[in-house]
């Protein structure tokens, strides 16, 4: 983070560009674009997350591009090793959802509406954590 430089960049040229804007050539802005002011307060935290998040589903899909094709030659189920891989995959969508929902949360800081209310403007100075009524 001191550096602001990426440890293993991943380089493929034009496609952050095509999967946001589905244009080939879209200038795309980076952290560098904006005052820091307005940077995520848990970059590292946000960039770990997201990874995870995507990790996860290419997992989910190599598992499932696999468990599909021993299901087709009709051996999905005499494959000790793909159902044990199935089972032990079960708790891996929590986990890739509650990623995703950091990502988004961490993403927008410190913005509640981007560029009109900030979260620190979003605190009611009126409502206590503790208020009755508020289980």
């Amino acid at each position: 983070m001191e550096k602001r430089k990426l440890d293993n960049p991943l380089e493929v040229p034009k496609m952050l560009s095509f999967l946001t804007y589905k244009e080939w050539r879209a200038n795309v802005k980076g952290l560098s674009d904006f005052p820091q002011a307005e940077w995520p307060d848990q970059i590292p935290l946000l960039y770990y997350s997201y990874h995870v998040m995507v990790g996860l589903g290419t997992i989910f899909i190599a598992v499932m591009v696999l468990a599909s094709l021993l299901l087709w030659r009709g051996k999905l189920h005499d494959s000790r090793w793909m159902l044990w891989t199935l089972m032990t995959s079960v708790p891996l969508p929590y986990i890739a959802n509650t990623a995703g929902w950091m990502t988004a949360e961490l993403g927008r800081q410190p913005w509640l509406i981007y560029g009109l209310m900030r979260t620190a403007s979003g605190v009611s100075p009126r409502v206590a954590a503790a208020t009755p009524g508020s289980r």
